[in-house]
């Protein structure tokens, strides 16, 4: 049995994180997000020979690249948001309008 992994990774082409999808030491997929689409891309094997794996072991690493993709998305998405957009209006204090620096 051969094995599969999932590694998180920013790559050059893409805005967004992919989750790239790899049989021993050979990536043979990325799955990614974009415009609200997730695409799975498939890579041919490094000898030009057909991919020989077991079904369920491939949905079960596209499932887990999907589940890993997604935290890391909402992770990312929570932290880029403006802080006043978490918090509830009723906490938020506005900036005065004159602000008096010393000089």
């Amino acid at each position: 049995m051969k094995q599969m992994t999932v590694t998180i990774a920013s790559v050059p082409d893409r805005d967004n994180l992919v989750a790239e999808l790899w049989c021993e030491n050979e990536l043979w997929g990325e799955l990614s997000q974009e415009q609200g689409e997730l695409k799975l891309e498939i890579y041919p094997t490094a000898n030009g020979q057909a991919w020989n794996l077991r079904y369920e072991e491939v949905i079960d690493v596209i499932q887990e690249a999907k589940d890993k993709l997604l935290e890391r998305d909402k992770q990312s998405a929570s932290r880029h948001t403006p802080p006043d957009a978490a918090v509830p209006s009723k906490y938020v204090v506005p900036y005065p309008k004159h602000i008096h620096t010393a000089q």
